[in-house]
């Protein structure tokens, strides 16, 4: 049985995300500091070895390969001046995610790298025989490669550099799973004390390590980066168990890879710039999705309707 907390975090996860493109300064820096590994710990966390290999490739491959190409070109329709302005070979660079870069929808570089991640992962533990040990050894090794590809500005496509960040927080999760930490956290008096106690810590540490970005390799200190990382998920873990029944937060996470979509392209579209007006940025944005869902949701009630007559 899925676990109700994985989509009031996913929710959560979707609304920073909104929120982190919108503020500038100290609340950015904060934010993404933990909120897209919170993404690939929770991939970690529901991820299963048990479909076949093709089957799991095919279904990744429609919910992710296919949507970040349609989103591409829909985005590069929305911005003809990028066409306009930039080479031939560089627009099909950006579309096809060649040079680890995505035209001007940035968000969408999340879709490429998590299927990578997912994908490179499910073989790790396939050839590990999903043995917990040998697949640390696995993460922790490319890991490393990853970390000394950055250091010496090796090139590699399809936003593969990002990878050995991304599936060390996916095998995290993973091992969060087989502990079932989800299950063990409870919101009580003992946990809201190191809760406080440690967004403190968070807070300090991650505007001390500075603006980070996961989409642009940007790290700063590696140990301080993983450190905030697994802090905010930490926080975000204790946050979110009352919180595990919110309607609200489920709709927003059945809403989370459409609102990596398009929100740039919301933010085009409004006459007025989003940097300038905050926080009217962020209901609007917030409320547009939510009419969304519920128009969808009327359409797939009147198509039932009609499917029964």
């Amino acid at each position: 049985m899925r676990n109700k907390q994985i989509d009031v975090l996913k929710g959560i996860g979707a609304i920073l995300v909104v929120i982190g493109h919108i503020v500038t300064g100290t609340i950015k820096n904060i934010i993404y500091a933990f909120h897209m590994p919170l993404f690939f710990f929770l991939s970690g966390y529901v991820f299963n070895t048990k479909k076949k290999f093709k089957e799991y490739l095919n279904q990744n491959i429609k919910s992710l390969i296919i949507p970040f190409f349609v989103f591409n070109l829909i985005s590069l329709l929305f911005n003809i001046d990028y066409i306009q302005n930039n080479s031939l070979t560089k627009v099909l660079d950006c579309i096809f995610y060649f040079n680890s870069a995505v035209a001007w929808n940035t968000s969408l570089w999340f879709f490429i790298v998590l299927f990578n991640t997912k994908i490179l992962f499910y073989i790790i533990n396939k050839l590990c025989c999903d043995s917990t040990k040998k697949t640390f050894i696995c993460t922790l090794t490319i890991l490393f490669l990853g970390i000394a590809i950055l250091k010496y500005n090796i090139w590699l496509p399809f936003g593969l550099t990002i990878v050995p960040i991304s599936l060390t927080f996916m095998y995290i999760g993973y091992i969060a799973k087989k502990i079932e930490l989800l299950e063990k956290i409870n919101f009580n008096l003992k946990n809201t004390i190191i809760c406080i106690f440690i967004t403190a810590i968070f807070i300090i540490s991650s505007i001390y390590n500075e603006r980070v970005n996961m989409s642009t390799n940007l790290y700063r200190n590696y140990i301080l980066y993983f450190f905030n990382a697994l802090c905010g998920i930490y926080i975000m873990l204790i946050l979110s168990k009352p919180l595990e029944n919110s309607k609200t937060l489920n709709i927003y996470a059945n809403l989370s890879m459409i609102m990596f979509s398009t929100q740039r392209i919301l933010y085009k579209l409004y006459p007025f710039d989003i940097h300038s007006y905050v926080i009217v940025s962020i209901i609007l944005t917030l409320l547009i999705y939510l009419i969304y869902y519920f128009i969808k949701s009327l359409f797939k009630r009147k198509h039932k309707e009609k499917s029964v007559l």
